[in-house]
């Protein structure tokens, strides 16, 4: 049998994503044209083989991504591709090497961004008034949408916590971490961590280490206590100094396996980016993330509308010096 050799990407056989109004996603809406499915009338197995995705895995197989995927997905601008004999899931590959619709394995990565509870009011989470968009309740499909999840792991490999709120003032994702060690029945499976890092403390640490650890991504968007306090309100810059050589402790012992920091660029933060560059280098980051702002009521602050800023910014990236570009990924 000849083996298909690449396909543009593997999310609609290895993701499944849950947001707030309980749709489910198999990789972030701004890049994927349409939902799968909904947590609170489906299952996971009814939505992870379910009629609306099926096609779109047959769009991916016929090479018609543009119909599903947005051009401007950070991974399909970068023009790559996954190459069938490098992915690690053997089911995974096996199924699309044989043009099967069906996914043989249940979803590898589920991510948990059904909730907007945070303990910071970021600038960049506002409207246009300037105050927070108030937090939705829990939804009440929550209970539901994790009971499912924990009848659905035998294939998982990460789950992902959580790109919406932060997991450490959640309670659905507090509670999954800290009341169930699923590294007995489930060894291979890890959790994933996106947080502003301000909770992520020796205190919280020891209600969840039990279980196992993939990487800790932390939102900063600033590279001194001035810029950093404007930016995200209520944080604290000594505090996140502090919990972030924290985290590096425990992937310096191999605790988690990996650490990330990232930085959403706007007008009030463009010019520190050199700093934040060393900032990464100093707690030994394995990758320094560099995002463009998207809000609607922060317009004041989108640098990508001013022409200016664009020319200093485009100058502050070329000398970013070439050994250091190895760990940082400008998403813009």
């Amino acid at each position: 049998m000849e083996k298909i050799k690449k396909i543009k990407c593997i999310k609609l056989w290895t993701d499944l994503m849950f947001l707030p109004d309980g749709e489910a996603y198999t990789c972030c809406p701004r890049w994927i044209k349409k939902s799968v499915g909904n947590i609170k009338e489906q299952t996971i197995k009814q939505i992870w083989n379910g009629s609306i995705i099926k096609v779109m895995r047959r769009k991916m197989l016929n090479n018609n991504w543009q119909d599903i995927c947005a051009k401007e997905c950070p991974y399909i601008a970068k023009n790559n591709v996954e190459y069938l004999d490098k992915i690690k899931y053997k089911k995974v590959s096996k199924g699309i090497i044989q043009n099967k619709t069906v996914a043989l394995s249940l979803p590898i990565n589920y991510q948990l961004a059904n909730w907007s509870l945070c303990n910071l009011k970021c600038i960049m989470c506002t409207s246009g008034n300037g105050k927070r968009k108030n937090p939705e309740k829990k939804p009440v499909y929550t209970k539901k949408m994790i009971d499912d999840i924990l009848r659905n792991l035998d294939d998982c490999r990460d789950i992902i916590l959580s790109t919406n709120g932060d997991p450490f003032v959640r309670p659905d994702c507090m509670n999954l971490m800290a009341e169930h060690d699923l590294k007995i029945k489930y060894p291979k499976l890890r959790f994933s961590i996106y947080t502003n890092g301000i909770l992520f403390n020796l205190f919280n640490w020891n209600k969840i280490k039990h279980n196992n650890f993939n990487f800790v991504d932390v939102s900063i968007d600033a590279a001194t206590k001035k810029t950093y306090e404007k930016i995200r309100v209520g944080g604290k810059w000594e505090i996140l100094m502090n919990n972030l050589e924290f985290i590096k402790s425990l992937k310096d012992k191999g605790i988690i396996r990996k650490m990330y920091i990232n930085f959403c660029i706007m007008k009030s933060n463009y010019k520190e980016i050199p700093q934040f560059v060393e900032l990464g280098k100093k707690l030994n980051v394995n990758q320094i993330y560099f995002m463009k702002l998207i809000s609607d009521g922060i317009e004041k602050e989108n640098i990508f509308k001013s022409k200016t800023d664009l020319v200093e910014l485009k100058k502050i990236i070329d000398n970013i010096p070439a050994e250091d570009k190895k760990i940082t990924d400008f998403a813009i």
